[in-house]
């Protein structure tokens, strides 16, 4: 008899389990608007923020070294980073430069301010493919063999020559990069 009660609560607890794990994946549609709703108004604080010198002390911003979030890259990380001198995330490359150029005071992790300005950085490249630990380098046009970026050749397009297959988001103007 103990043998039949004890397999008997061990199918009703297994039973449950699987109920409460499929609820959990099911959602509606609305789910889905609200949600996205929700991730793109923290994409907006996080582009005002990468654009806005309110992170330093010096009046510089984000956008003074990566325009639209550009060159910052988020798929190649983890990477390692020279200038830190270890394999770090793209949390810790932001808080580099928040207290290197923009000589301010580092975020925490689940601070709203790097949660937005992490979902602008990845929302602008969105679509490009993962690529940890990848390093782009700048090539002088007469290496490479492409022309000189100018007005007319944007280094969008420079770089897509040099790298087939790749997303133009993200890439800045006027910059030839090829992966390393």
């Amino acid at each position: 008899m103990k043998k039949s009660l004890t397999l008997l609560v061990l199918m009703v607890s297994v039973l449950l389990v699987m109920s409460f794990s499929t609820r959990a994946d099911e959602f509606t549609q609305d789910d889905l608007e609200r949600w996205n709703k929700a991730f793109m108004t923290v994409v907006e604080q996080g582009e005002k923020l990468f654009h806005s010198p309110a992170l330093g002390r010096n009046k510089v911003s984000c956008d003074q070294c990566h325009p639209n979030a550009a060159n910052t890259h988020p798929e190649t990380y983890p990477k390692f980073q020279k200038q830190i001198g270890k394999v770090i995330s793209l949390f810790e490359m932001v808080n580099w430069c928040i207290r290197n150029p923009l000589e301010g005071d580092p975020l925490a992790a689940d601070d709203p301010k790097m949660i937005a300005l992490l979902a602008y950085i990845t929302y602008e490249r969105r679509g490009v493919p993962l690529d940890p630990g990848k390093h782009y380098v700048l090539v002088p046009a007469l290496k490479t063999g492409y022309p000189s970026a100018s007005p007319r050749t944007s280094g969008s397009r420079l770089f897509h020559r040099a790298r087939p297959g790749t997303s133009p988001r993200g890439t800045s103007s006027g910059t030839p990069w090829i992966s390393a």
